[in-house]
């Protein structure tokens, strides 16, 4: 189970927010207070396991969401384009993600595992902030031990109009 989601840089999110969850979930409140980002959040990593295995470059258009382009995602207040999600399980799993703008959409700059302490280069950053190649670590390899992330792949979609 998820217990927090941390959401920094993302969309209406411009500092880092810390959310809490338990087994029943309500999410309410204000329009444009973050509602949607935080399910869009889940989602976004969600549709990129299922259907690419894959965390390294995230697809923000997909069969669930479609969430336009990095200028689209990226808070507009912020003086970086560095995204940062954090979710901490039950399992006593804590996966930090940091993903940074390049020419094919968001990807993955650091993969920190907060529990052990543990933080992979995943990708090579430029001095002009755009992203190189991978380098060294293989997404695979980065996100192969880390048994949670298969609570993603769980996450069911349900729409309705209203």
């Amino acid at each position: 189970m998820i217990t927090t989601i941390s959401i920094k840089n993302f969309k209406c999110f411009a500092e880092e927010r810390i959310l809490n969850f338990a087994r029943f979930n309500v999410l309410y409140g204000k329009n444009g207070r973050g509602k949607s980002t935080v399910i869009q959040t889940l989602f976004l990593i969600s549709q990129n396991l299922r259907k690419r295995d894959s965390l390294l470059n995230i697809s923000l258009k997909g069969d669930v969401i479609d969430l336009g382009n990095y200028s689209d995602v990226i808070n507009r207040y912020s003086n970086n384009d560095l995204i940062d999600f954090k979710f901490s399980f039950d399992i006593d799993d804590c996966l930090k993600v940091t993903y940074g703008k390049s020419d094919i959409g968001p990807t993955m700059l650091y993969l920190e595992d907060m529990w052990h302490g543990d933080r992979q280069l995943v990708t090579n950053v430029g001095t002009e902030g755009d992203v190189y190649k991978d380098q060294s670590v293989k997404n695979s390899e980065a996100i192969s031990g880390i048994k949670a992330l298969e609570i993603f792949r769980q996450l069911k979609y349900v729409s309705a109009n209203r």
